[in-house]
C-alpha cells in the first residue's frame, strides 16, 4: 500500500470524548465502546456534533496509551464526556481509505517516513473519519 505523507500545521479544535487506558490490539472493540458513550452523551443532551469523529492516541512512559474518542463542538465536561482541546500544531498527515484493519501498516509507514525525515514522534496523534461507508474499501 503506498500512501502520500505530508506536513501540515493542525488547528486547534475542542472534542467532546470519552476516554480509557488501552494497549494496541483493544482498540478495534474499545473504540466502538467509547464512541458509544459520545453519542449516547449527545442524544440525552439534545446535542449535535460540528464535524466527523476523531481518535485521540497520547502516548506516556506507561504501557498501552490514552485513548479518547469523540467529536468536534463547543462542548462542556459532563458525565462520562471530557472536552479536550487539540492543539494548533505541526504533523505528519496521511489519509488513507479502506478497511480500518490497515490503519497498523498506515501508522508503521507514517512512523518511518518521520524516522527517515529526522523527525521525532511526539506523544500526541489523531485520527479523524469521514462519514460511514458500508464498503470497508471506501472507509
Amino acid at each position: 500500500m503506498q500512501m502520500s505523507i505530508e506536513i501540515v500545521e493542525t488547528q486547534p479544535v475542542t472534542l467532546a470524548v470519552a476516554e480509557a487506558m488501552v494497549r494496541q490490539p483493544e482498540i478495534p472493540v474499545r473504540i466502538v465502546e467509547l464512541f458509544d458513550v459520545v453519542y449516547a452523551w449527545l442524544r440525552s443532551k439534545q446535542l449535535t456534533q460540528s464535524g466527523g469523529n476523531v481518535a485521540v492516541y497520547r502516548f506516556g512512559e506507561t504501557p498501552g496509551m490514552e485513548m479518547q474518542a469523540g467529536v468536534p463542538g463547543p462542548f462542556a465536561s459532563e458525565d462520562a464526556v471530557k472536552c479536550v482541546q487539540l492543539p494548533r500544531m505541526k504533523a505528519a498527515h496521511s489519509k488513507h481509505i479502506g478497511p480500518y484493519e490497515q490503519l497498523p501498516d498506515v501508522h508503521a509507514q507514517l512512523n518511518a517516513w518521520c524516522e527517515r525525515q529526522g523527525l521525532a514522534r511526539g506523544t500526541l496523534a489523531w485520527e479523524a473519519y469521514g462519514d460511514w461507508e458500508q464498503n470497508p474499501a471506501e472507509r
